[in-house]
Order: structure tokens, then sequence, then C-alpha cells
């Protein structure tokens, strides 16, 4: 499927991974004492986790815009 139909499929995909990603059951795995470059390492998990959903976003939109021309819904 291509178009504007896979475009909102996979942004759908990419919030409810990040919406998982950010809920309680993983944010208790990292809620340890541990800590990475000097940061908690939650802290650490939350803000990598948020760069990937943006990145993840910033890709699909790219793709999105360059693979499809103006869609002309009558």
């Amino acid at each position: 499927m291509t178009g504007p139909d896979a475009l909102r499929e996979r942004s759908i995909m990419i919030f409810v991974l990040g919406v998982l990603a950010l809920n309680y059951p993983l944010l208790s795995l990292f809620s340890t004492g541990g800590r990475v470059f000097g940061l908690p390492l939650l802290y650490a998990y939350v803000f990598v986790t948020w760069l990937a959903v943006i990145v993840l976003v910033a890709l699909l939109m790219r793709r999105g815009r360059s693979g499809a021309g103006p869609v002309d819904r009558r």
C-alpha cells in the first residue's frame, strides 16, 4: 500500500510505539540507580526514546513528501 493511507498507518504505528516505549512498564525497567554519561539511566532512556520518535517522524514525513504528489480528494 502506498500513498496517504500508508503514511497514515505508519504515523499511527510510530505514535503507538512511542506511547508504549514511554509508558510505565518499560520506564520501571530503567528506574535503577545506574548512570550513563553522568545522567540517571531513566533520563537517558527517555531522551533517547524521544529523539528516536522525532527522527522516525521526520524520516516518515520526508519520504511521504518526496514520494507522493499532490493528492486530489474529490
